[in-house]
């Protein structure tokens, strides 16, 4: 599991609180639904919506691509071997990142 924590202000206050994620780094073994991840992301005291961008083209898929606060939580399916980074944004500009990596495992076919 990855959880996105932030914490801070109370809520009415104009300074935002702090992001956060969890977990920070997720490692994926295989490709497909059966393989799939949670990443959290929250902020306390916020009532907005967390955005999400990655460079994960062809290797995973992340979604929800937005979630309401203060606690979000995003799937992310492994579709190909790779390391890419999912990042999420606050309405306040504040982003937290998660690095991933995807690794499948080989096989070997025996010809006679």
């Amino acid at each position: 599991m990855t959880y996105v924590t932030e914490t801070g202000s109370p809520s009415g206050s104009s300074s935002p609180g702090v992001l956060s994620v969890s977990p920070t780094t997720l490692s994926l073994t295989g490709t497909g639904a059966s393989n799939a991840q949670n990443v959290y992301v929250q902020e306390l005291g916020y009532g907005g919506a967390f955005s999400e961008s990655d460079t994960c083209t062809a290797i995973a898929a992340v979604a929800p691509s937005s979630g309401a606060g203060p606690a979000a939580t995003f799937t992310v399916t492994p579709s190909s071997a790779g390391t890419c980074a999912a990042t999420f944004t606050d309405a306040h500009a504040n982003k937290v990142s998660v690095a991933i990596t995807v690794t499948t495992t080989g096989f070997s076919v025996q010809m006679r």
